[in-house]
């Protein structure tokens, strides 16, 4: 079974900076070119400042995940805008809160930073019962570092860590049950259609 964790709030947030930043990158360039009447040159000349404006939109569409889905076999994927990336939940070595080294000036956005083996990435919160996602990770995986949260909220992923486990478990043994009840009443079902067939 797969989890999904959402960042609901932040579509909006990615189409009004996609359509910002493509009306204002055109309007500039069109006026470059009005101005100096020559396009290859200005095309030139406009590449520094592409580059520059570019670059917050490229973290926001390739470089910040907004959705988080794990499944119960280890396999953990994190969704950007534009970009996916998959990695084991044994590989993943720290979840580290309220990371900043991605902010800009008077951005408050809480970020969250999750280290793995081979590289590091960027989840914007908040992301929907991250509690819980932390609680199946801390199950697949009992190496990982949640030292930077609080006392308080590691005893709350431990606490649901055992609810979702438990959970789990139940719905795994009724799921058994009910397959190891079903076939021999649709053998009996099928001895009957037949033995009235006949």
């Amino acid at each position: 079974m797969v989890h999904a964790y959402r960042n609901r709030g932040r579509t909006v947030t990615i189409v009004l900076m996609a359509i910002f930043g493509a009306v204002w990158l055109l309007a500039g360039i069109a006026m470059a070119g009005i101005t100096f009447e020559q396009w290859p040159l200005t095309i030139v000349l406009s590449a520094p400042l592409f580059v520059l404006w570019a670059s917050p939109i490229y973290a926001e569409f390739f470089l910040r995940f907004y959705e988080v889905r794990l499944s119960d076999e280890g396999a953990c994927e994190f969704k950007a805008a534009l970009r996916s990336k998959l990695v084991r939940a044994q590989q993943i070595i720290t979840v580290e809160r309220d990371y900043r080294g991605w902010r800009m000036n008077d951005d408050d956005t809480e970020m969250t930073a999750v280290r793995f083996q081979g590289g590091s990435l960027i989840v914007v919160q908040p992301v929907d019962d991250f509690t819980e996602f932390l609680a199946r990770l801390k199950t697949l995986n009992p190496a990982v570092d949640l030292t930077s949260y609080s006392a308080d909220t590691r005893r709350d992923v431990d606490t649901t860590g055992e609810r979702t486990s438990a959970a789990d478990e139940s719905s795994t043994a009724a799921g058994r049950f009910v397959r190891s009840s079903l076939f021999p009443l649709l053998v009996i079902a099928l001895l009957v259609y037949l033995g009235l067939k006949l």
